[in-house]
């Protein structure tokens, strides 16, 4: 199970994930759900998916190019529960919120985590994390990302909104310490989802 975000801007027929979700083609997109444990929440809408187009640089082993586009078949209706999210341009915030709904839990969670150095980050990872990359979490653990979680967006709040800052991509167990989440940089990608979502695919 992966998580998905919905995109950006007035590109309201396409969702962003991480590529390693997509192994198979069978995927339909829940949006608004807040608590699996509800068979029906008022907020839900559920979409098929006409196409997945995973970057074409993502590679399984280093994970670099983590991310993907899925066209839906309709585009969502906007509500209290389904909103559109700008992409974070900045990333020097150290407060940043991680959207999760790993396998322990059946209602949506989120969680504050901080942006490391990618020099500690290397440091704990022995060189693994690409500039594509950054890792948020605490030095000590306790908070993270799990499995579940992956293709999930990571905020950050720019005064007056969210805007998506990293996909969730991999890591070592789930709130070790000295091993912090990964994340897919998405600002480094920003062209890559302008020519996918703008021209005739």
């Amino acid at each position: 199970t992966c998580s998905e975000l919905f995109l950006i801007q007035t590109i309201f027929k396409w969702v962003i994930s991480a590529a390693h979700c997509f192994k198979r083609s069978e995927v339909e997109v829940l949006a608004g759900k807040h608590d699996l444990d509800k068979p029906e929440e008022s907020g839900e809408q559920l979409v098929g998916i006409s196409r997945i187009i995973s970057h074409q640089e993502y590679d399984t082993k280093t994970k670099e190019s983590d991310i993907a586009l899925l066209k839906l078949e309709h585009p969502l209706v906007f509500n209290e529960f389904v909103r559109p999210i700008d992409i974070w341009m900045i990333l020097e915030t150290l407060n940043l919120l991680l959207s999760a709904d790993g396998p322990r839990v059946n209602r949506l969670q989120e969680v504050n985590v901080s942006l490391l150095a990618l020099d500690d980050c290397n440091e704990y990872y022995k060189g693994r994390v690409h500039s594509s990359m950054f890792c948020a979490g605490k030095d000590e653990g306790g908070v993270d990302a799990c499995q579940g979680d992956s293709g999930g967006p990571l905020s950050c709040f720019n005064g007056t909104r969210h805007e998506l800052a990293g996909l969730v991509s991999w890591g070592v167990g789930c709130g070790r310490a000295k091993k912090p989440g990964v994340y897919t940089k998405v600002q480094q990608h920003v062209q890559w989802i302008t020519d996918k979502t703008t021209h005739k695919q």
